[in-house]
């Protein structure tokens, strides 16, 4: 997917629409031309951006040390719940 369409989909699932871009393009701290410049396919997105992205649809706060223990205990609950170690698609 490219990033245009993926910075699309994610507005999308944040519940936005065309009106609304620019308020979920701040969410990112990105200015209108960052937003359009995205959308049209003339700036790429960067990794920290995407996992802004991520972090903005998980509803997590900005980083501070007061909020590390519960960011450390959201990532072992993502480990217990989803399991890395497990194959789904062996046959019992």
């Amino acid at each position: 997917m490219e990033d245009k369409e993926l910075f699309n989909a994610w507005v999308a699932s944040l519940g936005f629409n065309e009106r609304e871009l620019r308020s979920a393009g701040e969410l990112l701290g990105f200015d209108k031309n960052q937003i359009y410049a995205v959308r049209a396919g003339k700036r790429p997105l960067k990794k920290a951006e995407k996992l802004a992205m991520a972090a903005v649809k998980a509803e997590l706060a900005e980083w501070a040390p007061e909020h590390d223990k519960n960011l450390l205990a959201l990532g072992l609950l993502k480990e217990t719940l989803f399991d890395k170690g497990s194959d789904k698609t062996e046959a019992a």
